[in-house]
C-alpha cells in the first residue's frame, strides 16, 4: 500500500520520515517554497549529510524528484537540506 508524507526541512537538522515496511520504490520530491538548496536523502538508517558521501540527492526545482529501489525492511527515510523545501515522500 501507497503511502505519502509532506512535510519541510529544517534547515541543517536531519528529518526522519517514516514511510513503512515492505516497500518496493521510494520517492522524495520537491512541492513547494524551492528555495534554492538541493535535499539529501538515505535510506539505510544513517544520517545525512549536506553533500554527504553516499547521499541520493534531489535538485533544488519545484517538482524535481528521485525514485530509488527501497531496501528490504524500510521504515524510515533521513533528510536534511540547507534551506527549508516543503517535500513529499511516497513509498510504494
Amino acid at each position: 500500500m501507497a503511502r505519502i508524507v509532506y512535510d519541510s526541512c529544517v534547515p541543517d537538522e536531519v528529518k526522519v520520515v517514516h514511510v513503512g515496511p515492505n516497500l518496493s520504490v521510494v520517492e522524495v520530491m520537491i512541492v513547494g517554497d524551492v528555495d534554492g538548496f538541493p535535499i539529501y536523502f538515505r535510506l539505510d538508517g544513517i544520517d545525512p549529510e549536506v553533500q554527504g558521501e553516499d547521499c541520493e540527492v534531489v535538485p533544488p526545482a519545484l517538482g524535481a524528484a528521485l525514485a530509488t529501489d527501497a531496501p528490504d525492511g524500510i521504515v524510515e527515510v533521513r533528510l536534511i537540506s540547507e534551506g527549508s523545501p516543503l517535500f513529499s515522500v511516497r513509498g510504494s
